[in-house]
């Protein structure tokens, strides 16, 4: 799904966690355990639906015709939803 997501020309890109600016790098990992991993870009404009919080302990990502499902630590599953929101985010609402 991911390969056909970046086939696509509808904006998604990569690059490694070290790439990203500093304040959005410190937002993700403020710990700098993550600089060596790949991270996907998907455009605010692509992204219809942003799913969050409950006891499933994942976000969940619509953007176009794929679905992204983040897994989160049970100890953040209602901080990332807040902290999305915090950054602007409408969340639960397609």
């Amino acid at each position: 799904m991911l390969a056909a997501a970046l086939a696509k020309d509808d904006g998604l890109s990569t690059c490694f966690a070290a790439d990203l600016p500093d304040p959005v790098r410190a937002s993700l990992d403020p710990k700098g355990k993550l600089a060596k991993k790949n991270i996907v870009i998907v455009p605010r404009e692509t992204v219809s639906l942003v799913k969050g919080g409950g006891w499933n302990n994942s976000l969940t990502v619509v953007a176009g015709r794929d679905n992204f499902k983040i897994a989160t630590s049970l100890f953040s599953m209602f901080a990332k939803p807040k902290a999305l929101t915090r950054m602007g985010w409408t969340l639960n609402t397609s």
